[in-house]
């Protein structure tokens, strides 16, 4: 183990500003412009907008950069890798970190490019770190190092080398230096700064040469850079402004957002809400009662009535008689349905509109035969204190549950765009400017807030404007734990997107959560039906509890008194501080482990 110290400091509080990090991959936003990215890292910097212009006319002329419109996605692979260069060099730092920063460049630019590296680092004392596999550009170099196969060959300066390893050039060297490498078994314990080096460490660095060094500053006057302190609105707006631009040009990110809510309205007040309509019912007589069957067994109909033989005199004397009546007046008046329940939510829609119509038909009976109609009324009336007794009022159950749903789940799926930039080397390359999680997550919650507002917006103002549903509680309580729920989502999502590496690993988390918790939340089927102890394993889900805070909210108009409402509010708690925690455990252990 050792230690790195950055301009007499072991942990600089504000490295971005010091260091110009160009990365071996692009690590390049495809949407951006040139010049909003140099406008976005130039903000990060901390420069204002006359510098920046300034630096971007310079670096134009000796990169050799296209339009500052044109888009990085429009780029050849050497342009794509001038601006990543540019980048690291427009705020003039005193340390420079370039990764094969030539390559793929033709040897006039790349001439040129080494050119400038010599100036600044006589004229600004710039030290520069760079890794290159062209061996003559390292004549340019104060002090070089080899490494093969990760560990570290030779050090020194190039004219040393040569002259050590009697090679006129310095592909010469580099080709005597690989034949000469030897096994790492000749180095399993060797002292260096007084230390001890173990063998198991061997697959990770090899040591082939070594000494004990010590070092001193040989100017005492050399003045280091000033670390500044670190401008947390200025970050924080940088990637704001990034996020805006990112998002108006690739409508990939926003639209969804939008069509999802209105989607989802529109399958469930015409799937879930209306009464089923076109359903084929036979009516036969007693004659074709086998035809009437066989239809029902091919699919042509759902179900077959059957009135038997002077069924209106026997019920107009069963009505009569009442409890007089004879078996032959029950059994004529006793209608016989065969049905096809194979769809219990249409078949329970069929018994029900025939019992209505079977009990209007009797008090038309009784008023014709001057009776009291209340005599042949069911002895049982159900009355709703909260929602209502029709089965196809379901749609109230549905309406907040599937509108909380969904706002729980689009804000997770945000996510994306963050694994993508994980993956394309953008967000290490944002963290070696300065951004760190916090700055990301502000910005994210910030930015993706207006589109909860937004989806919020649509959601309340469709289901409440146009199809009637009631929020019966505090209108402010529903829309601040609407916003909680959201904002529980949009968390865990980060969460996910710190704890998985690769775009498709995300995808299918979240994949997993919509699946799981669309049949487990009780959004449409109650989690009653369910067995004890499943039944507490899906109430763990993030958004069971939250569903059902937000339909007691809804239809019954409870408030945060209310047992039912205030744990939904504690389940939001209790999942933004986890994601806020597991979060922040495994961005240290990435960074820890770089």
């Amino acid at each position: 183990m050792g230690e790195i110290t950055i301009f007499d400091h072991q942990h600089p509080g504000n490295l971005g500003r010091m260091c110009g990090y160009m990365p071996q991959e692009m690590a390049l936003l495809n949407v951006l412009t040139i010049g909003e990215t140099f406008r976005y890292f130039g903000s990060i910097y901390g420069m204002d907008a006359h510098k920046i212009q300034t630096e971007i006319i310079f670096l134009r002329t000796v990169l050799d950069l296209p339009a500052l419109d044109s888009k990085i996605c429009d780029l050849s692979g050497g342009q794509t890798r001038r601006v990543s260069l540019a980048i690291a060099l427009i705020h003039n730092p005193p340390l420079l970190v370039l990764d094969e920063a030539t390559v793929g460049l033709d040897p006039l630019l790349r001439q040129k490019i080494w050119d400038h590296l010599f100036k600044i680092s006589k004229l600004h004392n710039t030290t520069i770190i760079i890794s290159t596999h062209y061996f003559n550009e390292t004549k340019h170099c104060d002090r070089i190092g080899y490494m093969r196969n990760g560990h570290l060959l030779e050090e020194g300066s190039p004219k040393a080398l040569l002259s050590r390893y009697d090679s006129p050039t310095m592909e010469d060297f580099a080709l005597k230096l690989c034949r000469n490498d030897r096994g790492p078994d000749n180095y399993a314990n060797i002292d260096i700064f007084g230390g001890h080096y173990r063998k198991e460490n061997a697959d990770v660095v090899e040591v082939k040469s070594y000494r004990k060094l010590s070092a001193s500053l040989l100017d005492k006057t050399f003045i280091f850079p000033r670390f500044d302190r670190t401008n947390h609105g200025s970050l924080i707006h940088a990637i704001l402004v990034k996020w805006w631009h990112r998002h108006k040009r690739d409508w990939r990110l926003i639209v969804p957002g939008f069509i999802v809510p209105f989607m989802t309205i529109f399958i469930f007040q015409n799937v879930v809400g209306p009464q089923p309509h076109s359903i084929h019912v036979g009516l036969v007589p007693i004659s074709s009662y086998e035809e009437g069957l066989e239809n029902i067994l091919l699919g042509k109909t759902m179900g077959l009535v059957r009135f038997p033989e002077n069924y209106e005199l026997h019920i107009k004397n069963r009505v009569l008689q009442n409890k007089f009546a004879d078996n032959e007046t029950i059994a004529g008046s006793t209608i016989l349905i065969k049905m096809d329940e194979t769809h219990k939510i249409v078949a329970a829609w069929a018994k029900q509109t025939l019992l209505e119509k079977y009990l209007k038909f009797l008090k038309n009976i009784a008023l014709a035969c001057s009776i009291d109609h209340g005599i042949l009324a069911p002895a049982i009336k159900y009355n709703a204190i909260y929602g209502s007794t029709k089965i196809f009022d379901m749609i109230t159950y549905v309406q907040p549950s599937s509108m909380l749903f969904f706002m729980f789940m689009l804000p997770m799926g945000t996510v994306l765009q963050l694994a993508e930039d994980k993956v394309t080397g953008i967000e290490d390359r944002e963290h070696v400017t300065g951004i760190n999680m916090w700055h990301q997550l502000i910005a994210y919650i910030t930015a993706q807030s207006v589109m909860i507002f937004l989806q919020m917006s649509i959601f309340l103002g469709t289901l409440c404007g146009i199809y009637g549903m009631a929020i019966h509680g505090s209108h402010i309580q529903a829309i601040v734990f609407v916003y909680l729920t959201a904002l529980s989502g949009l968390l865990i999502g980060f969460m996910i997107s710190k704890l998985y590496a690769h775009v498709i690993e995300i995808l299918f988390v979240i994949l997993f959560f919509t699946v799981s918790q669309m049949a487990s939340s009780g959004m449409i089927y109650p989690l009653e039906i369910l067995p004890w102890a499943e039944r507490y394993v899906f109430q763990s889900f993030p958004v069971t509890l939250m569903v059902d805070t937000f339909r007691s909210i809804c239809t019954r108009g409870w408030d945060i008194t209310q047992f039912n409402v205030g744990r939904g509010f504690l389940a939001c708690a209790f999942w933004i501080l986890l994601s806020l925690v597991v979060s922040t455990l495994a961005e240290r252990r990435k960074r820890k482990s770089l």
